[in-house]
């Protein structure tokens, strides 16, 4: 991945990303880092880059020139890769761990630093893609704010942390705050180490951590410990039947997994990790939706999964924006049509072993267990005619319903 900073103080910058973990992730050449002086595009012999606002008020406001200038030399953009770039501003939407995880997916990520007053807004209306906000408070510049941001991606990056499992266990990973932990003396200040953590005993030592987790979140956090009560609850409704719910069931207990929406019959769940969409059944005993032919819905998990092999990435693209190639897929199984057992190659999520198998179920006129691309108008036929429904109508079926976007 490749980080470019544009600052008046690149120093600043470049020293606290050389030190520490940060550092040395740099010189292993996990990600790069350039940094741009705006300073250096001014236009005038005095190297002016900011001026007073029209309108009036105080200070002063960094020009669109200069600034422009200095995106327009990052070699992502000369190259028309179209990068994000990433403005910090208090004006911004708050930055989370799963903005991280979204940036961190990118080659180039663009940061731009403002300061005095800002920037002016016509050359942010042109380059920037994001506005994000570490906090409700204001600093002097975005530079600490843009640290941040770095700090928070690149750790999510393979090698960085050097331990792969370190950047799930911690704080917010399934809506719950790390637990407290402990190093030696076993006693210092009078006070012990929890008898529980010297045992040995790892499934006890779990069962204290998760116990701990849940108080801390609960006492400081009680809108994260809210999530975190939602989520178990769903996760034993959806127990209930695990043959038929495994794909969400993995997805809520390990992924970084949002509750798009709910009722009592119906969830649809995003998967930040996989980039999938899941919508299942949550009471079989209810009657499906009242449109006559949607025979798909009972007591199936639809999955619609962010894999090559189904629809364009175009169409793809407004059912996922911002996911860029994504391509999507939707899987369904039933009682009538269970989760196929028949053992395939699925190191890449999709043989063509698997794919023959499914043409072959279509060819004798049984349902498939996975749906076809919607342009794909011979298979499509053949589903409507049996009253399943291709993955793009079923798409807009559950949009409609649920009144949100996927």
């Amino acid at each position: 991945m490749n980080f470019h900073v544009l600052t008046l103080f690149p120093e600043l910058i470049e020293g606290v990303m050389h030190t520490g973990i940060m550092g040395r992730a740099l010189s292993e050449d996990r990600f790069r880092l350039a940094c741009t002086n705006i300073r250096d595009y001014a236009d005038n012999p005095r190297a002016q880059i900011d001026d007073y606002t029209y309108g009036g008020g105080a200070g002063m406001l960094l020009r669109a020139q200069p600034v422009f200038d200095a995106y327009s030399s990052v070699p992502a953009v000369k190259a028309e890769k179209h990068p994000r770039c990433v403005y910090m501003t208090p004006q911004g939407e708050s930055f989370t761990e799963r903005k991280a995880k979204e940036f961190a997916m990118e080659e180039d990520l663009i940061l731009l630093c403002g300061h005095y007053e800002g920037i002016d807004e016509r050359v942010l209306s042109e380059i920037v893609t994001d506005r994000i906000s570490v906090g409700d408070y204001v600093l002097s510049g975005g530079e600490l704010p843009a640290l941040i941001v770095m700090d928070a991606v690149a750790r999510l990056l393979p090698g960085v942390l050097g331990n792969e499992t370190s950047a799930d266990v911690e704080s917010f990973y399934r809506d719950l705050l790390e637990y407290p932990q402990y190093s030696r003396p076993e006693v210092w200040h009078d006070m012990e180490v929890p008898p529980v953590l010297l045992t040995g005993d790892h499934k006890q030592i779990e069962g204290w951590r998760l116990e701990r987790s849940k108080e801390l979140t609960g006492r400081v956090r009680p809108d994260l410990y809210r999530k975190y009560l939602e989520r178990e609850e769903l996760l034993g409704l959806l127990s209930r039947e695990k043959r038929t719910n495994i794909a969400m069931l993995e997805a809520l207990r390990y992924h970084d997994t949002d509750v798009r929406y709910r009722d009592d019959r119906y969830v649809i769940l995003k998967d930040y990790d996989d980039r999938t969409v899941y919508i299942g059944r949550i009471d079989r005993s209810l009657e499906p939706l009242a449109e006559e032919g949607y025979k798909a819905l009972e007591g199936e998990t639809s999955r619609i999964v962010a894999r090559e092999g189904a629809l364009s990435p175009e169409a793809a693209e407004a059912y996922l924006p911002g996911k860029k190639g994504c391509q999507v897929r939707c899987s369904l199984y039933t009682e009538t049509h269970p989760v196929p057992t028949k053992k395939v190659d699925r190191e890449d999520g999709y043989s063509t072993e698997a794919a023959a198998w499914t043409n072959e179920l279509v060819r004798d006129g049984k349902v498939p267990y996975r749906f076809y691309p919607a342009e794909d108008t011979g298979t499509r036929a053949k589903l409507e005619a049996l009253g399943y429904y291709t993955s793009e109508a079923l798409l807009e079926v559950f949009e409609g319903m649920a009144g949100v976007s996927l």
